[in-house]
């Protein structure tokens, strides 16, 4: 899934005039997959020794909150940041669900998370020091759920 998704990014990094029939189907076959790609992502945080898959799950979320923008036609205006913010926290409320944790980690999970996604993937614009800031956030949101089950196992 992880290989899938970066080759799917490479695709969406064309201008929206080329490959827009490409374009099109990537995004509707990201859009089906996505809830199978955050169960993905959580259940690895949740496997026994998580914290070296850490760091990649970071850097995929993000990868998945883009193609969430994408699916809202790319649009950054609040209005579209916030529609793929929900579209992205219903991803991964249901992959929470899906591992039958607590109610109170799923809206930990589904609320916290995908605002810091949505930070990090605009502060990618903003500068290396910026987006870096806003990887550390996400990796130390990503840890603490990570470290809460490696030490309950």
């Amino acid at each position: 899934a992880v290989a899938g998704l970066h080759c799917f990014g490479a695709l969406l990094a064309l201008p929206p005039a080329q490959q827009q029939q490409q374009r099109s189907a990537v995004l509707q076959g990201v859009g089906e997959h996505a809830p199978l790609m955050a169960s993905g992502l959580i259940g690895s945080l949740l496997a026994p020794s998580p914290l070296g898959r850490v760091q990649k799950v970071q850097v995929v979320l993000i990868d998945l909150t883009d193609f969430a923008l994408a699916m809202e036609g790319g649009n950054t205006s609040s209005a579209g940041q916030s529609a793929a913010a929900q579209r992205l926290a219903g991803w991964l409320r249901g992959a929470a669900k899906q591992f039958h944790l607590a109610d109170s980690e799923v809206e930990s999970v589904a609320k916290s998370w995908p605002p810091a996604l949505m930070e990090a993937l605009a502060a990618k614009d903003r500068g290396p020091r910026e987006h870096q800031v806003a990887c550390r956030h996400i990796k130390k949101l990503v840890r603490e759920l990570a470290e809460l089950h490696s030490r309950t196992q």
